[in-house]
């Protein structure tokens, strides 16, 4: 297992801001051009090396679906253990988590998930 992130195998490849240039090149620059139904909306991610996202809650649990064109993302998914069912606010979490916390296995479960190339999740 590698030490750290830089370690592990094709990172470099994966966080390369070139490979994120060449995928979205053609997509042109007048993208609010045509209309379109807010129903239908979707959005691309585009990064640089080492770029960190802080936690945050996706807005309302809505459907999220990932297709990965290039690079990797990890992603992780931490739910509270004994409120299920129940729809948390992000100050749960800020009270929570410090930039610094590990996650307690008691209180919280956590998944993660690899995103790569090819795979839509």
């Amino acid at each position: 297992m590698p030490d750290t992130t830089l370690q592990s195998p094709f990172f470099h490849q994966a966080a390369s801001h070139l490979e994120a240039c060449k995928v979205t090149r053609s997509i042109g620059t007048d993208l609010l051009a045509a209309p379109f139904p807010a129903a239908a909306l979707s959005w691309g991610l585009a990064t640089v090396a080492g770029a960190v996202t802080p936690p945050h809650t996706d807005y309302g649990g809505s459907a999220v679906k990932i297709h990965c064109l290039v690079g990797r993302k990890l992603w992780f998914i931490i739910r509270k253990r004994d409120e299920p069912s129940k729809a948390m606010s992000w100050d749960t979490f800020i009270h929570d988590f410090q930039a610094d916390s590990k996650v307690d296995p008691n209180v919280y479960e956590c998944e993660v998930i690899i995103v790569e190339p090819g795979s839509l999740w």
